[in-house]
């Protein structure tokens, strides 16, 4: 969640939050970390998987999208596009080969241009190279190969599915985070940073129930301060 306060009081308010949180071992952190937590669990970001030209239809977020309530603000595109099929779909991709993609990246296949990365980033919990790019719904297929242009190189990558719950990205950080299986509860012992020793983390709810899930703050420690 965002917090927002009159600008005289937001040093004070800083200063309370990170006093109350001291004990618990709160660090701020930056941008940077802020957008590499939400792309390892698929999260969209306005002004890249979200615009003015990519709708929440294109990136995966249907189910947010209820076209059969009374009319609001671009509810006719919105039924038109879904009626009409969609031009582009934002989809997970992985990289192959060596190379970082980043935003605004070419994707290739079949020798022309099929979209552009939205974010890409080494991925820090899967230790893998990842991206969230804007495909043609044509070349939308999981699994297919195409190539990032990272600058004036083709790098290879596959596709993968990565909204709406039950993409790659969320099933690989799950795994590599709790030990989890898609649509199961398996956790592996993780070490609490206060008692020294390895405990289960409790689920709040079934796996498949929520791709927030994937997210540490929704584990629920004994000792609330756990190592990953």
């Amino acid at each position: 969640f965002e917090i927002y306060c009159d600008a005289d009081k937001a040093v004070s308010l800083w200063t309370a939050i990170m006093a109350a949180g001291k004990d618990e071992g709160l660090l701020p952190t930056g941008l940077g970390c802020r957008d590499t937590l939400r792309f390892e669990c698929c999260m969209p970001l306005y002004g890249h998987e979200l615009s003015e030209k990519i709708t929440p239809l294109m990136a995966g977020l249907g189910m947010f999208v209820k076209l059969d309530k009374k009319a609001f603000n671009g509810h006719d595109p919105l039924a038109a596009q879904k009626a009409n099929g969609l031009p582009q779909r934002v989809m997970g991709l992985e990289l192959i080969g060596r190379g970082v993609a980043r935003h605004d990246f070419p994707v290739k296949a079949d020798g022309k241009v099929i979209g552009y990365v939205t974010t890409g980033s080494p991925a820090p919990t899967l230790g893998k190279n990842m991206a969230l790019a804007l495909i043609d719904t044509a070349y939308a297929k999981i699994g297919g190969k195409v190539a990032i242009d990272i600058r004036g190189k083709d790098v290879e990558a596959f596709l993968a599915s990565c909204l709406g719950g039950r993409g790659l990205l969320q099933r690989l950080t799950a795994r590599r985070l709790y030990g989890l299986r898609p649509g199961g509860r398996r956790v592996r012992p993780v070490l609490c940073l206060k008692c020294s020793q390895k405990k289960l983390p409790r689920l709040s709810v079934p796996v498949h129930q929520s791709a927030a899930l994937y997210q540490p703050a929704t584990l629920i420690s004994p000792c609330s301060l756990m190592k990953w």
